[in-house]
């Protein structure tokens, strides 16, 4: 099913559905920012999830992976255990970057320059062979100060600010296992990765501090990652990630 403005359209073909700490440290200091827009709600998606799974068990430094669960499946028969009305509306924003005719999942974003099926695995390597890279340098410096009691606090410095960006932060657990008992994938045990559990969005001063909250967060079991992107284009420029 592909959805515009979150109603549902039509039918797309069987390939989606419709409706210790320490940084990331690349070699060559640039990286792959992987976004994909999934549901448990949505027969189609658990392909795209084995696919990403595959790609995070390969361990590579230069590839960095955000699993939305968007919740417009979630009338479907089964309320997706991780999703959330503001990963739709980031969904539906990238709908409108990219003047799409239709909002639909399985979808992964790279970079924020280029959207395609989740489930394609010859075009999502294609694309992480694209030379357009995001920097993981010093631009952003993450620090975790603290993390329990289901809240994350972060401190974040800039080398530089640039007005056309916002800093995005996501909280992200490693991995989830879901037994699913009614809808489209009644019966299926899902396998997750890098399941974005907290997402916010802020226009940056040089050095500030952020919360995440999440409430069933396990210290061992998450990540923060940290970028900046373009408000207008999608582009994303620099990334760094931490873990807890």
């Amino acid at each position: 099913m592909k959805l515009k403005s979150l109603l549902i359209l039509f039918l797309l073909p069987f390939l989606s559905c419709s409706q210790s700490k320490q940084k990331i440290k690349p070699t060559n200091n640039s990286v792959k920012v992987l976004e994909l827009f999934t549901s448990e709600g949505c027969s189609s998606c658990p392909p795209a999830d084995k696919l990403v799974e595959e790609l995070q068990n390969k361990n590579l430094d230069n590839v960095i992976i955000l699993a939305y669960h968007v919740d417009y499946w979630d009338r479907l028969g089964w309320k997706d255990t991780f999703s959330q009305k503001k990963f739709s509306e980031r969904q539906n924003w990238y709908y409108s970057i990219f003047n799409l005719n239709s909002i639909y999942t399985p979808q992964i974003v790279v970079d924020g320059q280029r959207q395609f099926v989740g489930s394609e695995r010859g075009v999502l390597n294609n694309a992480l062979e694209n030379k357009n890279l995001a920097s993981s340098e010093d631009g952003i410096k993450i620090k975790i100060l603290n993390s329990e009691n289901g809240m994350v606090s972060v401190e974040y410095n800039l080398e530089n600010v640039n007005p056309e960006e916002n800093l995005n932060f996501a909280l992200v657990q490693n991995h989830a296992i879901t037994q699913v008992k009614r809808g489209e994938n009644s019966n299926r045990k899902l396998s997750h990765v890098d399941i974005v559990r907290e997402f916010k969005t802020i226009s940056p001063e040089k050095s500030g501090n952020i919360d995440l909250n999440n409430v069933n967060l396990i210290p061992k079991d998450f990540h923060v990652i940290a970028f900046l992107q373009n408000k207008k284009t999608g582009k994303i420029s620099e990334v760094q990630s931490t873990t807890l």
